[in-house]
């Protein structure tokens, strides 16, 4: 942490961080998914306004296809910048176009990778129960079933805190797209045994 005196630190994270307010007092905000405007502005820092001005359709569609979360944004733009010339919007569009094969162009760099950020917020939330992250995008206050609303209710709050669900009302949450792709993906690869 710096001195006292004319500096600040920003702290991100996918959960809370109890153990920064033993140290300090933080002001804690809540980082929603980027609308359409803020996510064009973000893919215009990165690959540039030239190409973003462009292409203006093909850049739509890439902002649909990201859904929001700024990893996949990042992604995205760092693609564009580093394409061929020639309307790599419109070019990359159409790789993403296929909603299967999202996930996986989005995390062929290492370096930057939507699903090793997912994995890592996956394993952050160990509590969660397999059957939570398949019913995410349906969770209910008073649900019956296997399992009582109140796990329901818990594993809810879980994805929010994670930021890998935002809520939908008073009694429902909604996986991002990628997200619920990335619960798929590791639920049809058995990741959740226990």
């Amino acid at each position: 942490m710096p001195d006292e005196g004319d500096s600040a630190v920003l702290t991100t994270e996918a959960r809370e961080l109890g153990a920064l307010r033993v140290h300090t007092a933080p002001e804690v905000g809540d980082i929603e998914p980027m609308n359409a405007e803020a996510s064009r502005e973000l893919l215009t820092r990165i690959a540039g306004a030239d190409l973003v001005a462009a292409e203006p359709e093909a850049v739509g569609e890439l902002v649909e296809v990201c859904g929001g979360p700024a990893i996949a944004l990042c992604v995205v733009g760092t693609m564009l910048a580093d394409a061929e010339p020639d309307r790599p919007a419109a070019r990359l569009a159409r790789r993403l176009a296929r909603r299967e094969r999202v996930l996986h162009e989005l995390s062929r760099d290492h370096e930057l990778s939507v699903r090793a950020v997912l994995d890592a917020a996956y394993e952050r939330m160990d509590d969660l129960t397999p059957a939570g992250a398949r019913r995410a995008p349906r969770f209910r206050r008073g649900r019956r079933g296997a399992r009582g609303p109140l796990d329901d209710a818990r594993d809810g709050v879980r994805l929010i805190r994670a930021r890998l669900a935002t809520r939908a009302d008073e009694d429902r949450v909604r996986m991002l797209g990628l997200v619920r792709d990335h619960a798929r993906t590791r639920l049809a690869g058995r990741c959740w045994a226990r």
